[in-house]
């Protein structure tokens, strides 16, 4: 699936992965946390707190807040990916700047601002936005892999 899952637009201004000094892959999708015997769901982009996170895909808000993982101000959005829908999770956001229902989002508008929310908050792990890829299959979640050109 990840090799069929088309590129988005760059969520933020750099575009780059989160890294730690221990762990240059930390922001990476795949089996990059605890030494590699940790899978991680996503992609970590860096940046610092309030810079403006960006839709990586088209697709209608369907979920604001809620998140104990992600913070009051995670994002989901539906979105037809090579003709299938998945579900787009923005996570560790100061600020939505999109409502529910209402809205469709187009690739590279701005849907909120960095921050330290959820799991993040007190944390020493490095600023960024969590963005997951992923719908149900079979009663799991099917994640892919974020990325943009």
């Amino acid at each position: 699936m990840t090799r069929a899952n088309p590129a988005g637009a760059k969520p933020t201004a750099t575009g780059e992965l989160a890294e730690t000094s221990t762990n240059p892959n930390y922001g990476k999708y795949g089996m990059t946390r605890n030494g590699g015997a940790k899978a991680h769901y996503g992609a970590d982009y860096a940046g610092k707190e309030g810079d403006d996170v960006f839709a990586m895909y088209d697709g209608k808000v369907i979920k604001i807040g809620g998140s104990k993982a992600y913070g009051e101000n995670f994002v989901r959005t539906s979105s037809t990916i090579n003709g299938k829908t998945y579900n787009v999770d923005y996570g560790h956001m100061s600020k939505s700047v999109v409502s529910i229902d209402k809205m469709t989002t187009t690739a590279g508008q701005k849907i909120g601002e960095m921050g330290r929310l959820g799991n993040l908050a007190g944390s020493s792990f490095p600023t960024h936005v969590h963005i997951a890829v992923w719908r149900p299959v079979n009663g799991l979640q099917g994640f892919v892999m974020p990325w943009w050109k």
